[in-house]
C-alpha cells in the first residue's frame, strides 16, 4: 500500500555554484566515436522520490537495482530526496535535500505514496499522472526501451583532484525528424553513490544504510537549459560544457554525470538521456 505523504514547502538555497560554457555547434560523422550514427540505443531515465524517513523506499531502491541488473547500461537512475519523508533524523550525517529536488518534485509532481519514480518523464496510458509505484516500474521501462531514440548523448568528463574542479562536456546529436524541436531542453545532474547514512527500514533505523544514486547537484537550471532551437538538422550536434568545484566531502570516484534531453512545457518527457562515471 502507497503511504499517504504531507507536501513539504521548503525551498532550500543552493550553496554551490557551477558556471557554464557557451555552446559549440558541429557536425560530427556518422559513425564517429559518440555520434552514435544514425541510431543510438534508447535509455531510458528514472527520476526516483525518496526520503530517510520512508520506510518502504529501501525496497524500491532494492527494485531499481534489481533492474539494473536486467536491463545492463540501459538504465540512468538519481534519487531525489524531497517531500515529507526527506526531512533527515536527528542522527543524520547528511542532509541530501536539495533546491533542484524540492523544484523537481513540484514540476514533476508531488507523489502520493512512497517508493515513486517518474520514468523518462512520461505519462502513460491509462495513468493520471507522472508518478508512479513500484510494481510498474518494471513493465514502464521495457516499454521504453522498445523504443528508437531520435537523438544521442555523449558525456565526457575531467576532474582535478588539486583543486576539485569537474569539467562537464555533453554533446546532443539529432538523429532523425523531430517535432518541435524548439522545445527540447538539456538537463545535467551529479549524482553519488553508496553513501553510508541512517535509512528507516522494515526493521527500524539503520545506521549504516547505503543510500544510491543521491542527486547532489543540478549543473543546469533545474527545468534544463534550451538546446532544441541549435538542432537545426539532421547530423547536428551541439555541445554544452560546464565546470563545478566539488565540495569536501563528495567522492568523485562515487558520483556520475546523468544527462537528459527532454521536452518543457505541456510535456517534459525524455528523448534520451545518458550516465557517465567520473
Amino acid at each position: 500500500m502507497r503511504v499517504q505523504t504531507m507536501a513539504l514547502g521548503l525551498l532550500m538555497a543552493c550553496l554551490f555554484g557551477c558556471t557554464e560554457i557557451g555552446p559549440v555547434i558541429t557536425s560530427l560523422e556518422p559513425g564517429s566515436p559518440g555520434s552514435g550514427g544514425q541510431s543510438a540505443p534508447q535509455m531510458v531515465l528514472i527520476e526516483e522520490f525518496s526520503g530517510v524517513r520512508c520506510v518502504n523506499c529501501p525496497a524500491g531502491s532494492a527494485e531499481l537495482e534489481q533492474l539494473a541488473k536486467i536491463y545492463p547500461g540501459r538504465l540512468v537512475v538519481v534519487s531525489i530526496h524531497a517531500g515529507f519523508f526527506s526531512n533527515p533524523y536527528a542522527e543524520n550525517r547528511y542532509d541530501f535535500r536539495t533546491a533542484e529536488g524540492n523544484n523537481l518534485i513540484n514540476l514533476l509532481g508531488q507523489p502520493l505514496g512512497y517508493p515513486s519514480a517518474v520514468i523518462n518523464r512520461k505519462k502513460f496510458e491509462g495513468e493520471t499522472d507522472l508518478q508512479l509505484s513500484r510494481t510498474q516500474w518494471a513493465g514502464f521501462i521495457a516499454q521504453e526501451l522498445n523504443k528508437t531514440s531520435t537523438v544521442d548523448l555523449k558525456v565526457t568528463s575531467t576532474f582535478n583532484a588539486g583543486t576539485r574542479e569537474l569539467r562537464a562536456d555533453v554533446d546532443v546529436k539529432r538523429l532523425d525528424n523531430l517535432a518541435d524541436p524548439g522545445t527540447l531542453r538539456l538537463s545535467v545532474f551529479l549524482t553519488e553513490n553508496d553513501i553510508q547514512d541512517t535509512q528507516l527500514t522494515p526493521e527500524g533505523k539503520k545506521d549504516d544504510y547505503l543510500h544510491r544514486h543521491v542527486l547532489r547537484k543540478a549543473l543546469t537550471p533545474f527545468d534544463g537549459a534550451p538546446v532544441g532551437g541549435e538542432l537545426t538538422a539532421v547530423g547536428v550536434s551541439v555541445r554544452r560544457s560546464f565546470v563545478f568545484t566539488m565540495p569536501q566531502g563528495w567522492r568523485p570516484e562515487a558520483c556520475m554525470l546523468v544527462a537528459a534531453v527532454h521536452r518543457s512545457g505541456d510535456s517534459w518527457e525524455v528523448l534520451q538521456a545518458a550516465g557517465k562515471s567520473l
